[in-house]
């Protein structure tokens, strides 16, 4: 629950709430 609280430093074994590093969001434009 730690990385939860403070995921601002720790984005990468969270993309969920990050998927700007993911290329996701740009398939789909």
């Amino acid at each position: 629950m730690c990385p939860l609280d403070q995921p601002s430093h720790q984005p990468s074994h969270q993309p969920s709430h990050q998927p700007s590093h993911q290329p996701s969001h740009q398939l789909t434009i």
